[in-house]
């Protein structure tokens, strides 16, 4: 499966792209600037995790023109937290993701979710 991680770049999501390719998935890494200007990319997504950190308003508002555009408004959205936003899990919620994985993962997290 294509997957396609957004946040802060490569080398945070490290640790999630050598599980996922571990279990055989193709994983493309983008930063939220990449992801603003390269919607095309992620238009191949079987999933996409956008990695949110502190569910900053940045993040919200990633997601919610994720689901705006045409090329990603239909695929499923697993949303990556730090462990303090785990109390704002309504929020995600209501943005109607897929999931929510609260930070750090478990590769077995990831494995589940793909």
């Amino acid at each position: 499966m294509q997957i396609v991680i957004v946040g802060d770049g490569p080398k945070v999501a490290e640790m999630s792209v050598l599980n996922l390719e571990l279990d055989g998935h193709a994983v493309t890494v983008l930063t939220r600037e990449q992801a603003e200007c390269e919607p095309h990319t992620m238009r191949v997504a079987g999933i996409l995790y956008l990695d949110v950190g502190s569910l900053s308003p940045s993040g919200v508002a990633m997601h919610r023109t994720l689901r705006q555009r045409r090329e990603t408004n239909n695929v499923p959205i697993v949303l990556l937290a730090v462990r303090r936003a785990q109390e704002t899990l309504s929020t995600a919620l209501h943005l109607a993701v897929r999931d929510f994985l609260v930070k750090p993962l478990a590769g077995s997290a990831l494995r589940e979710r793909a």
